[in-house]
């Protein structure tokens, strides 16, 4: 058996029966739902290679917390995004977030995401490391990174990129799913959806 899954194991028997023996109000249970998805989140699920039905998904189910513009519906088509996640875009529950998205951004990210597709490797890491050098959103980057380095067949080191989001933040959409495996061929997979 793993580590993994007899840590899940144990997880699940010990742990969890202690955790819900003690009665927690609704209140503090929908405080624990996992946070809505940022702009520069949703760019990066598209850029970094999730599977179009699990974007929507998180969506739908996480919320989002900006109001998809033209703009940006404009860069999620140009960076691959289909149907089902555009309309899950334009029906998805906004909870205002922090701060206005990081245009530049999310434009480097679909950039990162078009020249990917075109097989434009090197353009797309020195795009990428525009954007990790200009902002903040370093797990957003690292995600689409991981993508490009899975591409490139260097599962090594999209496996440690996906560790290291995953150390600095497991809710990070997507990012358990693409840690799993980082050398399955995620094109060729035609439908995943999580039931949560």
């Amino acid at each position: 058996m793993s580590k993994c899954v007899a840590s899940r194991c144990v997880l699940a028997l010990v742990v969890l029966p202690v955790l819900l023996s003690f009665p927690l109000p609704y209140s503090a249970l929908a405080q624990t739902v996992t946070k809505p998805l940022r702009a520069s989140e949703v760019m990066a699920l598209e850029a970094g290679g999730a599977l179009q039905a699990n974007i929507a998904h998180d969506i739908a189910v996480r919320g989002i917390s900006f109001h998809p513009d033209s703009d940006f519906l404009a860069l999620m088509t140009k960076a691959g995004a289909d149907a089902s996640v555009i309309a899950a875009l334009k029906t998805a529950m906004v909870t205002e977030g922090p701060a206005q998205p990081d245009k530049q951004l999310l434009q480097q990210l679909c950039d990162a995401a078009v020249m990917m597709k075109n097989k434009q490797y090197g353009d797309a890491a020195d795009k990428l490391s525009d954007a990790l050098n200009a902002s903040f959103a370093r797990m957003e980057t690292g995600f689409v990174m991981a993508e490009l380095m899975r591409r490139e067949n260097q599962f090594d080191k999209a496996a440690a990129i996906y560790a290291e989001i995953l150390d600095s933040n497991p809710d990070f959409p997507e990012v358990h799913d693409k840690a799993r495996n980082p050398s399955e061929n995620w094109c060729s997979v035609q439908v995943e959806i999580r039931v949560t």
